[in-house]
Order: C-alpha cells, then structure tokens, then sequence
C-alpha cells in the first residue's frame, strides 16, 4: 500500500484546487493507497525560522503545528502539491509550507528525503494563456526533482471561477493520468 500526502496551497478546502486534488487522487486510487489530504490553511504554521539547526541534524528544532507532518511526510511514498496562482507566484500558505522543507536539505544541498519518493505538481492561474505560469511551473517541479521523482507537473491556465476546472475535460483527464503514473 502506498501512502499520499496531498497538499492544497488554496484558502478554500471546495474550490478548483481541491478539485484538481481530488481527481488526481481518483487516478492514484486505481493502486493500492492509503491517502490524506492537508489543507495548508488549516494548519497554523509559522515560516522558517531561519535556526539552521536542521541543516547538521535534519530536524527542524522549530516546534509548532506544522512539526507532526514532518512524520507523515518521511513515511508517504507520494505527495501531490497543488496551488493556485496569486499575483503569478504560489500562494503564502504553499510557499511557507516548502519553505518547512528546508530540514530535508543536508550541509551540501543534497537531499535527504527517502529515495524513491514520488510527487505531482499542479498549479492553476486564471489567466487565459498558458504562458503566464508555466515559469512557476517549471521552477517549482525543478525544485521539487531535487527530492523526489516529479511523474508529471500540471499548468492549467483559465482556472478561476468556481466549477472551471470540473468544466474542462482535458484537464480533468491531465489530473487523474497523473495520479495513475503516482502509483505506477
């Protein structure tokens, strides 16, 4: 059985980014999975702190609500990160959240998370034209490759009213594909 940890970068735990969530997670479903989702919002997390006491020891000596999820995360095999795009960058609550990361990097920027691990990137901008986020799109799935195998990075444009994502097709066989290659 495979764990997920699926990340929703939006405020609103009903709106397109849960959507794309959900249908990813419709793919990885054709596997055996144990999955949980986690609103970002939801979780009172502060920002990094900036101690360095996790690059030496690769715990983050930071404790707040955010500290049990560095647990789930060591043990799922995958994790799904989805954003909307606000003023063309990822939301606060997904940047504070990969910013918490920062205990996964060792003394010389390699990674330390376990090998093997697998993740889905989607980000969703209201914009018409795929060109204004396919840039954080790459930067992020760049980012993201340093720690664990990126089996496919999303950018749906024309996302931002409610119902957008559900109303288009392509899209929504682009999410569930990706989930079905999570579990692969």
């Amino acid at each position: 059985m495979k764990k997920i940890l699926a990340f929703n970068g939006s405020p609103r735990i009903e709106g397109n980014t849960v959507a794309v969530i959900d249908k990813i997670l419709d793919g990885a479903r054709t596997g055996d999975v144990k999955i949980e989702k986690v609103h970002l919002n939801a979780i009172k997390m502060d920002g990094c702190q900036a101690l360095e006491v996790c690059r030496s020891t690769g715990v983050c000596a930071h404790d707040d609500s955010f500290s049990p999820y560095y647990k789930k995360i060591n043990e799922a095999d995958c994790l799904i990160f989805v954003s909307p795009l606000y003023m063309s960058r990822i939301t606060g609550q997904m940047k504070c959240f990969i910013d918490r990361l920062y205990p996964y990097i060792d003394d010389n920027f390699n990674s330390r998370m376990k090998k093997g691990k697998k993740a889905v990137l989607a980000l969703t901008w209201a914009a018409s034209g795929p060109g204004y986020g396919n840039s954080e799109v790459d930067f992020w799935a760049t980012f993201l490759s340093t720690h664990m195998e990126v089996v496919a990075k999303i950018g749906l444009a024309g996302i931002s009213g409610a119902g957008d994502f559900l109303r288009n097709s392509a899209a929504v066989e682009q999410a569930y594909e990706a989930g079905v290659k999570l579990v692969e």
